[in-house]
C-alpha cells in the first residue's frame, strides 16, 4: 500500500461518516473499558453514547445499533427508549442483549459502528482504528467536529470540556526525585518532567485525574504515604500513572507489599470489592460485593525484608476465596498486567509470576496465621508433591498498615506450567467436588469402583492413570495433618490433556494440626480417608486393598514419621515460622482484634501463643497415634528399630529418595526394599551388620531391631576439586570425573578435556566458567557431561559462563540431563553465557530438562549441533551480542512459547543452513527476531511444522531472508509492527496457512514492511500473502499457484518442483520459474539466467564475493533501495 493510499484511507475513516451529521448521532464510545462502572450489570463494559443535536425529543424505539455495517439491523433498541433535545443516552456494548445492553461487544482494533432507523436506513456510521484501554473516542464537540481521544471520558455528559488528543499518544511519565522505599525521617519529593505541562498528583491512593491537585512545590512526606502522579500536556493523552510508596520510620523485617488502588475500588457501596455493598442481603454473605468476580485496577510494590525493591507493577486485584473472604482482613488475588520477574519464594527456582495470592491464612486467621503455610513448607523440596510455596509479608493498602498476610502461589494453569512446563491451555484442572472438564477423572473413579472387575485389574488401571507415588505422598500428608476440611472438600487434581497421569495438589490446610474445634492428635484421619460414605476416598480405598500398594503405603508413612514429620523437624518448622512473624503480631492484633464481621481477629499475643502451643502439642503426639491407626486398620504386629549407616553414600527405602537418613521405627512383617547409593567418586561394596551381600538392592522384612551398614569404597575415576585454580587438563586415564557440588574455573584459568572423558554431575551442581573451557572431543569419541545416575542424580544444573576471561570451546561434546543455572534469570540454559565468548560445534544438547543455550552480551557461534528440549522454552536465545548459528538440527516439541532460534538486539547476526522442525505448541516460531535485531542474515534454512511463524520479524527488527524453505507453518514469514522490515529473496513456501503476513500485532505500534522477489509460494491453505492497512508489502517476480498476486513479473502457475512430497524443492527444467526472476536479486549476480526459488537440481548456487561485499557495505537501507 502506498503512503498516499494509506493517508487517503485514514482521511476516509476519520471523516467519511455517512451522513456527516444527523440529529441523533454517535457521539462517543469506549471499546476497552476499565474506567466507567455499569451499575446495572455491575461490570466495566464497553459503551456507546448517542447525542441528540436537535431541539425535539426523538423516539429511538425500533432503531438499530451495530458493529458491522453489513448487518445494520444487528441489535434493536427496546421499546420506550427516547432521547431528549441536547441530551445524551448510553448503551452498553457487552453482548448481554437485555435492556440497554446490546448483543455485541466492541473491538479494541479496527471496527465500525452504525445507527439505523426502523427501516434500516443509516442515520450515522463511524469506522474507527485501534483504540486505547480506558480511553474514550468521540466527537470534539457534542454532535460535531473531528473525532478525538478523551483523556477523561464524558459518558452520559457533554464532550465540550474534556481534555483530548487527536493522535492518542501519551505524554512521558513524570520523574520522582526519590524512589519509593524506607526512610528514617520525613522526606521531600520533587516531581519533574521532560515535557512542558502540568504534573498532577494524589496522596491517598486515588487515581490521578484532570481535577487532581497541580504540583507546584516539593511534597513533604511525614508519614507512610503513597504518591501517585501523571503529566498532562496539550495535544496528548496524560502520561501513564506513576506510583511510589514512602515508608517513614519503618524498618522492615518481613517482605512488604504496598497495594495502591483508588479507594472507590475497595469501599464504594456499588463497586467496591471490600464491602457488603448495595445489593447485600443481611445474613446472606454470598450476596456481598466481595464474592463477586470483580477485578479492580491497582499498583503493587514488593519490597524485600532488607528494604530493596523487588518490583513495582500494575495489576488487577480480586477478593480470593469464599468463606474466609468474610473476615475483616480479606484475601486477595493479584493479576499482574505483565509478568513480574522476581524470586519471591526462597524455596522455589521460579522468577516469573503472572498471578499471586495474598492470603489471610484462611480460617487460621483467628489463630496462628501459619498453619497452612507450615504443612506446605514441610513437604516442599522433600516430597514429590504439588504444594503452594508460602512466605509471610506485611501488607499496606494506600499507605495504611493492613497486617500480616501470606504470599502464596496461585493454583491455576500458570502454576502447572511453572512447576511442570505443561502448556496452560493443555491442562485439565479439577477443583473441589464439582468441576467442568473432568470426564476423564469421573471415568477413572467409575472404573476403580466397579467391583465386577478384578482388584488387580482395577489397581493396574489406576496405576496407568495416576501418578501413584505423588498420590500416596498427598494422602499421607493430608492424613498426618488431620485436615478437618478434607477429603470431602479441598481436593484438587490436574493432568495434561491426552496420555498423562493425574496429580494431586495440596490446598487449604488451615483447619489442620489440631487447632480447629476439637481436633486432637488422636484424630483418625486414615479412617476418614477410606470411609466409603465420604466422597474422594475411592482411589485410596481400592489401592489399600492391594497387597503391594498397602505395604508401600504402610512403610511410606513410617518413613515420613521418621523424617519429614518427625517430632523434632515439625517443631523446628513451627518455631521458625512463628519467629518470622512474632515481631509483627502486636501490630497485627491491634489492627484486627476488634474486626468481627465473621469471627473476630486474634485477640492478643497470648492468644496467638496459646494456639502455637496447640501446634506443638500436635507435633509431639501425632506420630504415636498415626502408628496406632495404621496398626489397627491393617492388623499389624508391632514396630522395630531400623538403624542405617552409610558413610560415603546413602540408603534409599522403597525407592523413596528423600533427603534424610531413613533410620527409625518400621512395621514388622511388612516387606520393604533398600538401595545403597554411593557418593560421587565411590562405589558400593557390601552390606554389613544384620545383612550380608554385595548387591546394592535388597529386600528386607523386619521381625525385630536391625542395624545395617552400607559399605562404600573409592571408585575408579577422579574427584574434581570445587575450584580449578590453575590450567588443568582432564585426560582420558582419569575418567570418569565426579563433582560433589559446583565446579568453578577461576578467571584466567583454562580447563581442558581430552576426547572420550566423562564428567558426572550431582543434582543442582554447576560448571561455572570464569576463566576458559576447551572441551574438544572427537568424532566417535565424544566428551559427555551428564547427571551422576549412580549417585541417584537424575539431573544437574548447567554450564554457566560468568564473564569468562578466556574463550569457551565445546566440540564433539554431549551435554545431557542439564537444567539451568542457580540464577535462572541469567543462566536460563543448559549452556548459559553472560559477557562471554562461546563456540559450540559438532555437539549434542538434545536430552536436557531446560533450554539448551541462552547467552547475553558476548559472542555465540554454534555449528553442526543437535539441540532439543523437553520443556517449554526456546532452543537457542541470544541477546545483546554477536551470533551465528549454522548447520544445526533443532527439534521442537509440543510445549507453548518455544522458538527454535530467538535473536534479541543482535546486529549482523547469521542463521544459516539449519534444520528447524516440529515446534507445535502454541505461539511457537522456528526463528524469532525481536527487540531490535538488526540486519540478521537468514539463509538456506529448512523450517517445518511451526504452530505460529516459520520466521517472525518484529519489535523493530530487520532481516535478509534468502533461500529458505518453509513448510507447514501458520505463517511462513510474519513481519509485524512499525520499523520491522524484511527482504525476502529466492525462498520457497509450501503448504503454510499464509506464506507471508505483514501486519500490526500490538495496538498503536504500526505495521511492518517487506520486499519479496524471486520467491515461490505453493499450496497455501488460506492465502499466499496477507497485509493489513498499517503495513506495506512489495512482491515482484514471484509465483503463487493459489492466488494471482499483484506486482511486476508475478506468475500464477504450477512451480513444477522436482518432488515436494519428499522435500525436494528444486525445479524441473520445464518450470515457469526459470528465466522468470529479476536480475535485481543479489543471488543472481553473474548468472546467465534468472530463476525463482532454489533453481534446478543440478545447479549449485554460487554466490559471488561481490555479493558479500555489497551486503556488508549497504546494510538494510542500501538493500531496500537496490530492491526498489
Amino acid at each position: 500500500m502506498t503512503s498516499v493510499l494509506r493517508i487517503s484511507l485514514i482521511v476516509i475513516l476519520m471523516l467519511g461518516d455517512a451522513p456527516l451529521i444527523a440529529q441523533v448521532c454517535i457521539n462517543e464510545f469506549m471499546a476497552s473499558n476499565g474506567a466507567y462502572w455499569d451499575n446495572d450489570k455491575q461490570a466495566y463494559s464497553d459503551w456507546i453514547e448517542l447525542y441528540n443535536a436537535g431541539d425535539d425529543t426523538v423516539q429511538l424505539s425500533g432503531y438499530f445499533l451495530t458493529d458491522n455495517l453489513d448487518r445494520l439491523k444487528k441489535w434493536k433498541i427496546p421499546e420506550g427508549v427516547a432521547i431528549g433535545p441536547k441530551a445524551h443516552i448510553l448503551f452498553w456494548a457487552d453482548g448481554k442483549n437485555h435492556g440497554m445492553h446490546t448483543n455485541f461487544n466492541l473491538s479494541i482494533r479496527t471496527e465500525s459502528l452504525g445507527l439505523s432507523d426502523a427501516t434500516g436506513k443509516p442515520v450515522d456510521t463511524h469506522t474507527y482504528l485501534s483504540q486505547r484501554r480506558d480511553v474514550s473516542f468521540g466527537r470534539e464537540e457534542d454532535g460535531s467536529g473531528a473525532w478525538v481521544f478523551f483523556e477523561q471520558h464524558t459518558a452520559g455528559g457533554t464532550n465540550n470540556w474534556a481534555p483530548r488528543s487527536e493522535s492518542g499518544k501519551r505524554a512521558s511519565r513524570p520523574s520522582f526525585s526519590l524512589n519509593g522505599g524506607f526512610y528514617k525521617d520525613k522526606q521531600k519529593v520533587e516531581l519533574t518532567s521532560v515535557a512542558s505541562g502540568d504534573i498532577k498528583y494524589t496522596l491517598d491512593g486515588s487515581d490521578v485525574n484532570y481535577e487532581s491537585e497541580i504540583y507546584k512545590e516539593p511534597i513533604l512526606i511525614t508519614s507512610t504515604t503513597t504518591l501517585r502522579a501523571k503529566l498532562y500536556t496539550s495535544y496528548r493523552l496524560a502520561s501513564y500513572q506513576v506510583t511510589e510508596t514512602y515508608f517513614i520510620g519503618l524498618e522492615p523485617k518481613l517482605p512488604i507489599i504496598s497495594i495502591t488502588t483508588d479507594p472507590k475500588n475497595l469501599w464504594d457501596r456499588d463497586m467496591g470489592i471490600y464491602v457488603n455493598g448495595t445489593n447485600y442481603v443481611k445474613d446472606k454473605w454470598y450476596t456481598a460485593n466481595y464474592l463477586k468476580y470483580w477485578r479492580r485496577p491497582s499498583n503493587i510494590e514488593f519490597f524485600e525484608a532488607d528494604g530493596s525493591l523487588g518490583f513495582n507493577a500494575s495489576a488487577r486485584i480480586k477478593i480470593f476465596g469464599i468463606y474466609t473472604s468474610q473476615y475483616g482482613q480479606k484475601p486477595l488475588t493479584l493479576y499482574f498486567n505483565d509478568v513480574v520477574n522476581h524470586k519471591i519464594f526462597p524455596n522455589r527456582d521460579t522468577y516469573n509470576y503472572q498471578t499471586l495470592v495474598v492470603r489471610n491464612s484462611g480460617q487460621d486467621w483467628i489463630r496462628t496465621l501459619i498453619c497452612d503455610g507450615l504443612v506446605n513448607s514441610l513437604v516442599i523440596n522433600s516430597l514429590d508433591l504439588d504444594a503452594q510455596a508460602y512466605r509471610p509479608a506485611v501488607v499496606y493498602i494506600n499507605g495504611k498498615y493492613w497486617g500480616i498476610n501470606n504470599i502464596r502461589e496461585k493454583l491455576d494453569e500458570s502454576y502447572i506450567f511453572e512447576r511442570h512446563g505443561t502448556d496452560p491451555s493443555n491442562v485439565l484442572l479439577k477443583g473441589r467436588n464439582n468441576s467442568k472438564k473432568v470426564t476423564e477423572y469421573n471415568e477413572l473413579i467409575a472404573y476403580a469402583t466397579n467391583e465386577s472387575i478384578s482388584l488387580n485389574e482395577r489397581c493396574a488401571y489406576i496405576a496407568e492413570h495416576i501418578d501413584v507415588n505423588e498420590f500416596l505422598n498427598y494422602q499421607m500428608t493430608e492424613i498426618y495433618s488431620a485436615n478437618r476440611d478434607w477429603p470431602n472438600n479441598n481436593m484438587k487434581v490436574w493432568k495434561r490433556k491426552g496420555d498423562s497421569k493425574w496429580r494431586w495438589v495440596l490446598v487449604d490446610l488451615d483447619v489442620s494440626f489440631g487447632i480447629w474445634n476439637n481436633t486432637q492428635p488422636h484424630e483418625n484421619t486414615l479412617q476418614r480417608a477410606t470411609d466409603p460414605a465420604i466422597i474422594n476416598t475411592e482411589l485410596l480405598s481400592v489401592l489399600l486393598d492391594n497387597e503391594y500398594f498397602k505395604n508401600d503405603f504402610i512403610q511410606r508413612v513410617a518413613l515420613s514419621l521418621n523424617t519429614i514429620f518427625s517430632e523434632e523437624r515439625v517443631n523446628h518448622f513451627i518455631d521458625s515460622l512463628a519467629s518470622d512473624i512474632r515481631h509483627q503480631i502486636p501490630n497485627h492484633v491491634e489492627r484486627w482484634k476488634d474486626s468481627c464481621s465473621w469471627s473476630c481477629g486474634i485477640e492478643s499475643v497470648e492468644f496467638w501463643e496459646h494456639y502455637l502451643n496447640k501446634l506443638r502439642y500436635f507435633a509431639d503426639h501425632r506420630m504415636q497415634f498415626m502408628r496406632e491407626h495404621l496398626t489397627q486398620k491393617f492388623k499389624l504386629t508391632g514396630l522395630s528399630e531400623l538403624t542405617i549407616k552409610a558413610e560415603n553414600g546413602r540408603v534409599v527405602l522403597n525407592e523413596l529418595d528423600w533427603p534424610f537418613n531413613p533410620s527409625g521405627l518400621y512395621f514388622n512383617n511388612v516387606p520393604m526394599s533398600l538401595v545403597a547409593i554411593p557418593k560421587p567418586g565411590y562405589k558400593f561394596v557390601r552390606w554389613k551388620g544384620g545383612l550380608h551381600g554385595d548387591s546394592p538392592r535388597v529386600e528386607i522384612t523386619l521381625k525385630g531391631p536391625l542395624t545395617l551398614e552400607a559399605e562404600f569404597e573409592p571408585d575408579l575415576g577422579t574427584l574434581l576439586p570445587m575450584h580449578i585454580t590453575e590450567n588443568t587438563v582432564l585426560d582420558k586415564q582419569g575418567s570418569p570425573y565426579y563433582a560433589v557440588g559446583n565446579i568453578t574455573v577461576n578467571p584466567g584459568v583454562l580447563l581442558s578435556a581430552e576426547a572420550g572423558i566423562k564428567i558426572l554431575m550431582p543434582e543442582k551442581g554447576h560448571l561455572i566458567i570464569k576463566g576458559g573451557l576447551n572441551f574438544r572431543g572427537a568424532k566417535g569419541d565424544s566428551i559427555e557431561i551428564a547427571a551422576n545416575s549412580g549417585a541417584g542424580s537424575t539431573s544437574w544444573g548447567a554450564i554457566c559462563l560468568d564473564s569468562a576471561s578466556l574463550p569457551v570451546m565445546i566440540s564433539y561434546t554431549v551435554v545431557k540431563d542439564a537444567t539451568h543455572g542457580e540464577d535462572k534469570r541469567v543462566y536460563v540454559g543448559a549452556v548459559g553465557g553472560h559477557h562471554s565468548d562461546l563456540t559450540i560445534h559438532d555437539s549434542r544438547i538434545d536430552d536436557v530438562f531446560g533450554q539448551p543455550v541462552y547467552t547475553e552480551y558476548g559472542s555465540t557461534a554454534i555449528r553442526y549441533t543437535k539441540m532439543h528440549t523437553k520443556i517449554s522454552s526456546d532452543i537457542v536465545n541470544v541477546k545483546y551480542g554477536k551470533a551465528i548459528i549454522e548447520y544445526c538440527d533443532l527439534q521442537g516439541n509440543n510445549q507453548p512459547n518455544s522458538d527454535g532460534i530467538d535473536y534479541d538486539n543482535i546486529v549482523d547476526g547469521i542463521i544459516r543452513g539449519n534444520n528447524i522442525y516440529n515446534f507445535t505448541g502454541g505461539n511457537s516460531d522456528g526463528i524469532d527476531l525481536g527487540e531490535g535485531a538488526i540486519d540478521v542474515f537468514i539463509d538456506k534454512n529448512r523450517i517445518v511444522n511451526c504452530s505460529d511463524k516459520g520466521i517472525s520479524v518484529g519489535q523493530k527488527s530487520t532481516a535478509k531472508i534468502f533461500r529458505n524453505v518453509i513448510i507447514g507453518c501458520n505463517q511462513g514469514v510474519g513481519i509485524k509492527d512499525s520499523s520491522s522490515f524484511a527482504i525476502i529473496d529466492k525462498c520457497v513456501f509450501y503448504r503454510n496457512n499464509v506464506a507471508i503476513a505483514v501486519f500490526e500485532k500490538n495496538n498503536n505500534h504500526g505495521g511492518g514492511d517487506a520486499r519479496v522477489t524471486n520467491t515461490i509460494i505453493s499450496q497455501s491453505k488460506n492465502a499466499s500473502v496477507q497485509v493489513d492497512e498499517y503495513s506495506s508489502l512489495d512482491i515482484t517476480y514471484s509465483l503463487s499457484d493459489m492466488d494471482l498476486m499483484k506486482g511486476e513479473g508475478n506468475l500464477y502457475a504450477d512451480p513444477m518442483f522436482q518432488s515436494p512430497g519428499t522435500g525436494e524443492f528444486t525445479l524441473r527444467d520445464e518450470s515457469p520459474c526459470l528465466n522468470s526472476g529479476t536480475r535485481k536479486s543479489f543471488l543472481d549476480l553473474g548468472k546467465a539466467r534468472n530463476q525463482m526459488g532454489l533453481g534446478v537440481a543440478e545447479k549449485k548456487i554460487k554466490v559471488h564475493l561481490v555479493y558479500y561485499l555489497i551486503l556488508g557495505a549497504l546494510g538494510m537501507a542500501g538493500m531496500y533501495a537496490f530492491g526498489k
